[in-house]
């Protein structure tokens, strides 16, 4: 004949399903980043040529410490990688114009005033003139009027000042 097994007590086991790491969530570090790109962008406004330097010169030495297996700092060049391609994708949608753009004739003035510049354009109107009536939660500054209407101007003359 067998033997039974031996008599077992009954213990209470208790189960601990926490997480031994801290949560992680690495689109919000990319989130941070990009956004810190854009700010410094939009505060500075370095060239664009400055940008793709230094976002050159953090690749350049992300790969050194990736293939060295220096694992935190080239967590913190990645994210100067992202840094760099938000301030490039800002500068790039809102200082560089094709060659032909009003704003490339407009010049900058550096005093504490508004940053206007009245100019006359002269030429011939190319395409039909569209008229956009903006809804009033669309409107962020009070000023500014309810109406737009743009077209396509083939300029002849500019006169400035």
């Amino acid at each position: 004949m067998s033997e039974s097994p031996a008599p077992t007590t009954p213990t209470s086991i208790t189960l601990d399903f926490t997480p031994k790491t801290a949560e992680r969530s690495p689109a919000l570090s990319v989130f941070i980043s990009f956004s810190l790109g854009i700010l410094l962008d939009f505060c500075f406004q370095p060239e664009l040529f400055y940008w793709m330097i230094l976002c050159g010169i953090t690749i350049t030495s992300w790969v050194v410490c990736y293939r060295n297996h220096f694992n935190s700092t080239s967590t913190i060049l990645l994210l100067m990688i992202i840094i760099c391609l938000g301030g490039m994708r800002h500068h790039e949608f809102w200082y560089c114009h094709t060659p032909n753009h009003i704003s490339r004739v407009v010049q900058k003035h550096d005093e504490l005033e508004e940053h206007t510049q009245l100019i006359r354009l002269t030429g011939k109107i190319r395409s039909k003139p569209q008229i956009q009536i903006s809804a009033s939660d669309e409107q962020f500054n009070p000023d500014q009027p309810t109406q737009r209407t743009s077209f396509i101007l083939d300029c002849g003359e500019l006169i400035s000042n």
